[in-house]
């Protein structure tokens, strides 16, 4: 998956949410897209760096995900 780093606007990471499916009411699948399905992805990364380093800083668990993005 890739991360990305932002041009220092309000949004400072994104990821592509691989279009997720998601089951829909009356039966069948529909491709979702938006921030809402890309911001849980992130906010993985970030627990899966807290799971390896517990007791880490929020700063430096930040730096972390900033050091493995990629400018955009």
């Amino acid at each position: 998956s890739e991360l990305f780093l932002g041009n220092e606007g309000l949004v400072e990471f994104l990821t592509r949410a691989e279009e997720p499916q998601a089951l829909w009411p009356g039966g069948g699948t529909r491709q979702l897209v938006g921030s809402s399905f890309a911001a849980p992805r992130v906010a993985g990364w970030l627990a899966r760096i807290l799971s390896c380093h517990p007791g880490l800083h929020p700063l430096l668990a930040k730096a972390a995900l900033r050091a493995a993005a990629q400018p955009l």
